[in-house]
């Protein structure tokens, strides 16, 4: 093979190493539940679709802040298609992700980037699929947040490359998309204007074109905020106003936040500086671009790359504007990496242009200076990332665990409702998830079906006699009103830790009933061998049963049995307790 070819394979596994590595990830810890925003963001529109009353109305309604259209028709259509198999929506956003590199390969391939091309490429495929977007990667709903991205990074070459007036019809439609997925979606408007301003020509079309896209913008608006009301449980969208400094912190934070992992740095000191930083890189390189506007070749390539930079940074003010009272550290929210990427992601390409430009006329060792400063500006950036990237692989399992434990939660929710549980692991509201739970459960779109007993034989392995090999049962400790029980559950056919643990006392028949479902407990260290050994998972688990679970007046036999979420089977663990209520 010739050695041009060794060396362009070699760069394309490079680039598709990433994507590869999230998409085993995926398949390995993605877990079939709804979660979260999914119970009164998605599911609703099935529990209608089965009786009959579902509307378009139903698909446009508010979710918090945004209009979610286009992602609930998705949610919908690939609901219909997989009875509503969450783990498909998983794949989808990893598609979205893919198609985000793919619009910045379309930027670098039409900039005419060769030599720098694979290292944007390369730093790209990383910043965007590192696990750091776990809640990116392992929730569904978040279709929501990808399907814009991917559109208004498609808007920034669509703009500037295709040839009019099919950038407009483009540009347009990808726009619309955004907008009604996610509030910060009416931004992709305002960032494609300046790219479109750059693209147009002196026909007499470009002015009819110019009429349709503010009428189009002005339209979309007065849709999106008809009927508009502020989530009352959000924090006020003034409070920026009347504190300046934490808005300004909150921004900084968000767009360093990606950086911000993996070290022993306070990570909000870390954001701080490091988004710092990468705004005053931007501003340099924004300040020099306006000196030397009228160089239309320099603007022509630049500019798309800052309209790249400026999607972080309208997201991290959008956010800001909704989230500020929530705090400083939740701009650190996994969620919100996958946009604040973008800026790091931008500079790689603008900064470069700009020092290229401005250095042209040095001596061939100013140049080399400048090259040597630039790359001992990167040195932080790049051990961060791969710290960060490094530090979130071991919560992938971990999050594995905490799903499954809500699959069971959700499963015996009928007669054994955990409700502070469910409000911790599942949705906040726990009456929405039982009405929605059996709702989907009527028509077949919940796996497994909710249980219709709390007797344990519906679920007990029947060669199950409390091995130790499934792990123990202790009593600790009897307080007033409660006792407090322990020990550790295994799975050894998973070769890792349950999913969950029941608690059962014996009734009068002396048949073993379910009366309370506990959890394992999180490792305290994010171990690396968490990242592909299940057996380093901690496997022991504790819960304060009250005893208002147990019968009255009568001595009850405990129990304890390790839970299989997804095959739906319990093994008895070894130990037992007599308790009287």
């Amino acid at each position: 093979m010739p050695l041009r070819s060794i060396g362009r394979l070699t760069r394309l596994l490079l680039i598709a190493a990433p994507p590869l590595l999230i998409g085993l990830l995926i398949l390995r810890d993605g877990v079939d539940i709804p979660f979260w925003d999914h119970w009164d963001g998605t599911a609703p529109l099935f529990e209608k679709m089965a009786d009959g009353s579902l509307r378009f109305a139903d698909f446009f309604a508010q979710h918090n802040e945004h209009r979610i259209l286009f992602p609930r028709l998705i949610f919908f259509g690939l609901g219909r298609l997989t009875h509503w198999n969450v783990r498909a929506e998983l794949f989808v956003i990893w598609f979205l992700a893919l198609v985000c590199l793919f619009n910045i390969w379309q930027m670098t391939w039409r900039s005419g980037w060769k030599d720098s091309g694979f290292w944007i490429l390369f730093s790209s495929s990383v910043l965007l699929f590192s696990p750091l977007s776990r809640e990116n990667f392992l929730w569904g709903f978040q279709i929501g947040f990808l399907l814009p991205l991917a559109c208004v990074t498609a808007c920034i070459w669509v703009a500037t490359y295709v040839r009019p007036p099919f950038n407009f019809v483009f540009t347009i439609m990808l726009c619309t998309v955004c907008t009604f997925s996610i509030a910060s979606g009416l931004t992709s408007w305002l960032l494609a204007t300046p790219l479109l301003m750059l693209a147009q020509t002196r026909s007499t079309s470009s002015k009819k074109w110019w009429t349709i896209w503010i009428c189009a913008f002005l339209f979309e608006v007065c849709v999106y905020f008809y009927g508009y009301e502020k989530p009352a449980h959000h924090p006020s969208v003034w409070r920026s106003l009347s504190h300046p400094g934490s808005a300004g912190v909150y921004v900084l934070i968000f767009l360093g936040s990606p950086f911000t992992f993996g070290t022993n740095v306070p990570p909000l000191s870390l954001g701080l500086g490091m988004g710092g930083l990468l705004v005053l890189l931007l501003l340099i390189c924004a300040v020099y671009l306006w000196g030397k506007r009228h160089d239309r070749n320099l603007l022509g390539e630049a500019l798309p790359w800052l309209m790249l930079s400026m999607v972080a940074v309208s997201a991290a003010v959008s956010t800001m504007i909704g989230r500020l009272g929530f705090g400083p550290n939740q701009a650190r929210a996994s969620r919100y990496v996958t946009f604040a990427v973008m800026l790091p992601i931008a500079l790689l390409a603008v900064a470069p242009l700009v020092r290229s430009h401005w250095t042209r006329s040095f001596s061939v060792r100013g140049q080399l200076i400048t090259k040597a400063v630039s790359l001992f500006l990167l040195i932080p950036f790049i051990l961060t990332t791969f710290a960060g990237f490094l530090a979130d692989l071991p919560v992938w399992p971990v999050i594995r665990q905490a799903r499954l434990y809500g699959k069971a939660l959700v499963s015996f929710i009928n007669f054994v409702p955990e409700r502070e549980e469910l409000a911790r692991h599942v949705f906040p509201y726990d009456g929405r998830v039982k009405t929605a739970a059996n709702a989907l459960n009527r028509i077949g779109y919940l796996r497994p079906p909710l249980f219709q007993s709390n007797l344990i034989r519906n679920v007990a392995d029947p060669a199950s006699s409390g091995s130790p090999r499934f792990g123990e049962f202790q009593l600790s400790e009897e307080k007033s009103g409660q006792v407090q029980i322990g020990g550790q559950a295994f799975l050894p056919d998973k070769g890792g830790p349950a999913d969950a643990v029941l608690i059962t006392y014996d009734n009068a028949e002396g048949e073993p009933v379910i009366c309370a479902i506990a959890s394992i407990e999180s490792p305290r260290e994010g171990r690396l061998r968490l990242a592909w050994d299940s057996s380093a998972l901690s496997s022991r688990w504790r819960r304060l049963l009250p005893l208002d679970r147990l019968p009255e007046g009568q001595q009850c036999l405990l129990k304890a049995w390790s839970y299989d979420a997804e095959t739906c089977r319990a093994y008895r663990l070894e130990g037992s307790a007599t308790v009287t209520r």
